[in-house]
């Protein structure tokens, strides 16, 4: 295959920008299976990762801070997820204070309380010294800060990253109150025992993710230079997150050889409560109706944590408990297995354990079409976008979950501010027509007297979802759009 050079025979910016893309493809499409091999390997291999943790490239006068690889692999993984944050995604903070509440109160009450009552239910099934010390350690890791690492699992699933960046800051400035705090509730210990490495936190919290956010919403401020950069920094923070993986897997090989045979029920009962926590971020997503994007953010912040935070406190605060910090160190493998097999759920058309997608506004329905262009990519992929305003005031997230119901598994519907929704439907255009037949019908008979003005466009013709998408709103914005009056008993 020819590759493309300049004069001087060097591979050109153009080449080079293919094969980042290419590589980037590759690994979100086999993200699960790069991720279980990483972590095998650590498992099997454990001098490999305790190598690369061991790491360090330069210390920063003054703090003495020292910059290791894991701290560098961290900081690429949130420079990668923040870069595609623009300054409007970060006020989305403030505007979907809705969505910011329930996932506050999943991660901070919710998910102790369910880890509480799995670690309960666990300690049956254990017996003599470990019954006590295993289940401290369940708890223990519920209550510790949401794992940085979990912005890349966000950003594979384009959910919504600035809420589960902004709880990993939260989680970690008030570790030091919190901790302790639910220590005390939960399990009786006295706060004066439970030492917290504020300067390892506040290191991690500067280096790892205050600095990535910063630089990569002023690059994203610049036009054009993101875009320009984004294929490189996606590239290095996939890699730095599978440093981090390796680096997990390795550290709880070591602990699982040092803990003798108490690893193989707590190896069990580990995942088994990891996995309840991620279950119960899905029932909360579907409960409150969230968002997709911001269900996302809350499945992945209710099933990760910062197991190395956990180590620590656990290692300071309770030297005579080894078994304690011991479902910390599983949790690190246990994690990211679960993150990886959920974001092959989620990728389904039907949305998997989420459920039926519900986008919040333009850009997510422009991401989902990308990727069912992606997915396509040798052909135009067979599908419709239509587009539908609302004349008057009405309560578009009512709308939205009414227009929902009307839809298949497969198809796809988000809100659009200031009023109105789109759909998409994929498949056949057969039935297309029928299915937005019956989308109106739905409407009419849950929203007597709403007015709408609605234009679609099939996807043939189009070999760009950017493209399509520009055609379908300027239609539904022109004269000639459809028109349609829910009447009483439509």
């Amino acid at each position: 295959m020819a590759v493309e050079t300049t004069a001087s025979g060097a591979v050109s910016d153009r080449a080079i920008l293919g094969r980042l893309v290419r590589f980037n493809a590759w690994t979100k499409e086999h993200v699960n299976e790069i991720v279980i091999g990483v972590i095998a390997w650590g498992l099997l291999r454990p001098q490999h990762g305790m190598a690369l943790k061991r790491l360090r490239f330069l210390e920063i006068p003054g703090v003495h801070w020292a910059i290791d690889l894991p701290t560098l692999a961290l900081a690429l993984v949130v420079l990668s997820a923040s870069v595609r944050c623009e300054a409007a995604s970060w006020k989305g903070l403030l505007s979907r204070s809705r969505a910011g509440w329930i996932t506050l109160g999943g991660v901070f009450a919710v998910i102790p309380i369910v880890a509480f009552i799995a670690s309960l239910i666990a300690r049956t099934f254990l017996e003599g010294r470990s019954n006590h010390e295993l289940q401290m350690g369940f708890v223990f890791v519920a209550v510790m800060p949401v794992a940085v690492s979990s912005s890349f699992w966000v950003r594979v699933n384009r959910g919504f990253l600035p809420l589960v960046l902004a709880l990993a800051v939260v989680g970690a400035g008030a570790a030091a109150l919190t901790i302790p705090a639910y220590l005390h509730l939960i399990i009786g210990s006295a706060p004066s025992m439970v030492r917290v490495p504020v300067g390892d936190l506040a290191r991690q919290l500067i280096l790892a993710v205050a600095i990535p956010v910063v630089v990569g919403a002023a690059a994203n401020a610049r036009p054009g230079l993101a875009q320009r950069w984004e294929p490189a920094l996606s590239a290095l923070g996939t890699l730095g997150f599978l440093a981090v993986a390796l680096i997990s897997a390795a550290g709880a090989k070591a602990q699982l050889a040092a803990t003798g045979d108490a690893f193989v029920s707590a190896l069990i009962l580990t995942f088994l409560c990891n996995l309840v926590c991620f279950w119960a971020g899905i029932r909360m997503a579907r409960y409150f109706g969230l968002w997709r994007e911001d269900a996302i953010a809350l499945v992945y912040a209710s099933g990760m944590r910062d197991h190395g935070v956990a180590m620590a406190v656990g290692a300071s605060s309770f030297a005579h408990m080894p078994l304690v910090t011991l479902p910390a160190a599983i949790l690190g493998v246990t994690q990211h297995v679960i993150a990886a097999f959920l974001s092959r759920s989620f990728s389904r058309p039907d949305g998997g354990l989420l459920g039926p997608a519900i986008g919040s506004d333009a850009r997510a329905l422009e991401g989902y079409l990308t990727d069912l262009y992606g997915v396509e990519a040798l052909r135009t992929p067979s599908a419709s976008v239509a587009v539908f305003h609302i004349s008057g005031d009405a309560d578009l997230r009512a709308i939205v979950a009414a227009v929902r119901g009307a839809l298949r598994s497969s198809d796809y519907v988000c809100a659009l501010s200031p009023g109105g929704f789109a759909v998409l439907l994929a498949g056949a255009a057969d039935h297309h027509v029928m299915v937005y037949e019956r989308t109106l019908k739905r409407v009419g008979e849950r929203f007597p007297g709403l007015d709408l003005r609605w234009s679609g466009v099939h996807s043939s013709g189009y070999r760009q979802p950017a493209d399509l998408l520009k055609d379908v709103f300027a239609r539904a914005d022109s004269p000639a759009a459809d028109r349609f009056t829910a009447k009483a008993g439509a």
